[in-house]
């Protein structure tokens, strides 16, 4: 057995000596998971303070799990009745948690002391069109952007007379109308987003001048998914991925807005999708799946920092036909859902530098 071979099974043995397992006891898809910020409050038993690393996983049937990844143990779970389409938090902010519904409403639920509560529901006004809200972002500038059926949409924080943002968000306008659906968001830098349009098989990318979004430019001949909402990831402040049909990932420049790179994944013909896109918050690897294998690739920059291009650094495999989320941490782990029959998640290491 040569040295390579041996480091590949010790590594493989690490690695299920460290997993960790949760099985839910539902039956539902699962559309989106999210890694929240972290919460850190007062524990009343030992007066100390406790950091929480949880994350957050919308199902089919309306519920949110909260998992604690330091225990694998649900730390809280919230219901609706419609289906969880996306999940969103401002950026390094516990405070809220915002999901959209499969009947068009968005519920924001604010954090007291280590649980969320609801405290608010949006809908469109009457005399517009209401639709299943697949997806939501919230930009760095606080604004809410809703992709929809139709539609794409601005919400915002409310302010007082002085211009305070006070709690509670209201509705403000439609941006952009398409006839299908809007599946796919992600803000690429301050002030620019983009958006996946499933049935167009076009991206379109907006960039917020004098507080009005305007359209930068269409990709076309991208066939994405409506798997779930997590079918794109960011690469840098200019470049983003997203999972296409036949195992293609496409690297797309915001600015100016032009398909960079086609990867194949796997080389052969396929109706399957690539269904979702993960980016570790450093920026080294990108993680999807197909068949019953994880991978995980590296995100090769040059000396300048610039993109060159997708590397194969890892995979696995699990029972488990295209994973439709993926979340890592900052100390090396991912975490998956790891069968079909049942909702089960695993959280173990992946292979570093």
């Amino acid at each position: 057995m040569n040295e390579s071979n041996a480091f590949n099974i010790q590594n493989l043995l690490n690695n299920k000596s460290n997993e960790k397992t949760l099985l839910i006891e539902e039956y539902f898809s699962v559309w989106s998971m999210i890694k929240l910020n972290p919460i850190e409050f007062i524990d009343e038993e030992s007066n100390k303070s406790v950091i929480l690393n949880l994350v957050a996983i919308g199902l089919s049937n309306g519920r949110i799990f909260i998992i604690n990844l330091s225990t694998m143990k649900i730390h809280q779970k919230l219901s609706t009745i419609n289906t969880i389409y996306s999940l969103v938090q401002f950026k390094d902010n516990p405070k809220y948690l915002l999901c959209s519904l499969s009947n068009g409403y968005i519920i924001i639920y604010k954090l007291i002391d280590k649980n969320y509560i609801e405290i608010q529901k949006l809908q469109k006004p009457n005399d517009l069109g209401r639709a299943a809200i697949n997806k939501i972002i919230i930009l760095s500038n606080g604004d809410i952007i809703s992709g929809e059926k139709g539609n794409i949409s601005l919400w915002r924080q409310k302010r007082d007379f002085e211009g305070n943002i006070i709690e509670g968000f209201i509705f403000v306008k439609e941006i952009y109308k398409d006839f299908s659906d809007i599946c796919h968001l992600i803000e690429v830098k301050n002030n620019t987003f983009a958006s996946g349009i499933y049935g167009s098989n076009v991206i379109k990318i907006f960039e917020n001048k004098e507080d009005s979004y305007d359209l930068m430019g269409t990709i076309n001949h991208v066939e994405i998914h409506g798997n779930n909402s997590n079918g794109m990831a960011k690469i840098n402040d200019k470049l983003f991925c997203c999972g296409g049909k036949n195992y293609f990932i496409y690297i797309i420049s915001a600015e100016p807005p032009e398909l960079i790179q086609t990867i194949k994944l796997v080389n052969e013909e396929s109706t399957s999708y690539i269904c979702f896109m993960h980016a570790t918050n450093d920026g080294l690897f990108l993680f999807t799946s197909y068949y019953e294998k994880i991978v995980q690739l590296k995100i090769v920059k040059d000396r300048h920092n610039n993109f060159i291009e997708l590397e194969k650094y890892d995979e696995f495999e699990d029972k488990k036909s295209g994973s439709p989320a993926v979340v890592t941490t900052s100390d090396g782990k991912i975490l998956y859902q790891k069968k079909s029959n049942k909702i089960e998640f695993c959280l173990r290491p992946f292979k570093m530098p």
